[in-house]
């Protein structure tokens, strides 16, 4: 597969949670647009629908749990590559999402909050994971059916910080931060989406 040999390699140089170099995030870009251009009519033909997944690839890619629940989703294996089946199987779960073709075209910039890092694509049905590391909370969401597969496989544990888990709760907040954002920028285009990211209100992390 495009760049195989390249992604291997720039794992080996990412193992923190603040993920990948500037060069590797070209280098997803490269590889995501090379698919499009072989794959017409994906979703990968909106500039910010790649951004918004690459953003969230780093971290994926820099941890083994997340790319081990990204495998369970997609029923792949979890190599921690892209890879024509995964971008596909992306495809196909974010068109059945919240976004219509109209709003993508308007769309400057999504949010990383809105992307699951399990499975890469804009939350529908998102759920709040909390876990704790001394006396502080963390505050992580995922798309619940994403994170329910990862806890039948590794039982209850965050795969964002590898903490187990103390409770879950329903993601109403953000899916109204993520419904807002759509609604806005279907009625006023790129430039009022874009600076409305700035304005949501921010994911623990």
């Amino acid at each position: 597969m495009f760049f195989r040999n390249i992604l291997d390699a720039s794992l080996d140089a990412s193992h923190n949670a603040t993920g990948a170099s500037a060069a590797t995030i070209e280098k997803y870009l490269e590889y995501i647009t090379k698919f499009n251009e072989a794959h017409p009519g994906t979703i990968f033909a909106y500039p910010c629908m790649r951004q918004a997944i690459v953003t969230r690839m780093q971290q994926v890619f820099a941890s083994p749990l997340l790319r081990e629940a990204m495998g369970f989703y997609y029923e792949i294996e979890p190599d921690g590559t892209l890879t024509t089946e995964l971008l596909n199987k992306i495809n196909t779960t974010i068109n059945r999402t919240l976004f219509s073709d109209e709003v993508l075209e308007k769309l400057g910039h999504i949010p990383e909050e809105f992307i699951c890092p399990i499975t890469l694509t804009i939350m529908h049905k998102p759920v709040k994971v909390i876990t704790k590391i001394g006396s502080k909370e963390y505050t992580h969401y995922f798309e619940e059916s994403a994170v329910e597969k990862c806890i039948i496989h590794h039982g209850r544990v965050n795969p964002m910080n590898i903490q187990e888990i103390i409770r879950m709760e329903g993601g109403d907040d953000l899916k109204g931060r993520i419904l807002d954002f759509i609604k806005l920028a279907a009625q006023n285009g790129p430039s009022h989406s874009s600076s409305s990211s700035s304005s949501s209100s921010a994911v623990k992390r």
